[in-house]
């Protein structure tokens, strides 16, 4: 929930400083998205403390290399190269809801609960429920997801709802002035491939 991050490197020198677990190249990370008009179900932008970026400590795994580069070389107004590892495990790979859930708690409903330990648990509830249509048909669980995420949406498959508007939170400073990364169409370090589409990556999953 600390969007890009930041590290005081020295006084007066920032960089970004990505969160562990979620920038283990061996786990499925899942970004924070919130409706344009919170009041309504309208269409999704990103979640201003969405995390993410890149490894300071994993190598970029080759499932993601092609995705990360056309979004690194496409992408003109990316935050300064000495704020972040470009050659890094990139994250997140999806995204789901994450802002104004109600909770209820002893029976007492909760308003406005945001984060990404919302988005986290929706996402692995789709899963779970993947897993389940699979085993009715005789399959095996999913097991490691991200292999098969960006090979699916790197064949411009339906399967998540892509994400392009608005950016994450990073350093207050002169130079990036608390903007980390942004979302663009396809992958983006800040919602990953995008949310899920429950009737497409249900069918995406079943091969």
């Amino acid at each position: 929930d600390d969007g890009a991050g930041c590290r005081e490197v020295i006084k007066g020198k920032n960089t970004f400083r990505p969160s562990f677990p979620a920038s283990s190249p061996y786990v499925t990370t899942v970004g924070g998205t919130s409706f344009k008009n919170p009041f309504q179900v309208t269409r999704e932008v990103t979640d201003y403390i969405s995390g993410g970026g890149f490894s300071n400590v994993f190598a970029m795994p080759d499932y993601q290399v092609s995705a990360v580069s056309r979004y690194l070389q496409s992408t003109p107004d990316l935050p300064p190269a000495d704020y972040y590892n470009r050659s890094g495990r990139a994250y997140p790979d999806v995204a789901a809801l994450s802002d104004n859930y109600w909770v209820v708690t002893n029976r007492i409903p909760i308003p406005w609960v945001s984060g990404t330990s919302a988005s986290t648990p929706v996402f692995g509830g789709v899963l779970a429920l993947i897993n389940d249509y699979r085993m009715q048909k005789g399959l095996s669980p999913l097991g490691f997801l991200n292999p098969a995420i960006y090979r699916i949406q790197g064949n411009s498959s339906q399967a998540l709802y892509d994400v392009t508007e608005g950016c994450h939170l990073s350093c207050i400073d002169d130079h990036v002035l608390g903007r980390g990364f942004c979302a663009s169409p396809s992958w983006d370090p800040v919602t990953g491939w995008g949310t899920p589409n429950f009737p497409e990556l249900l069918k995406a999953l079943m091969l």
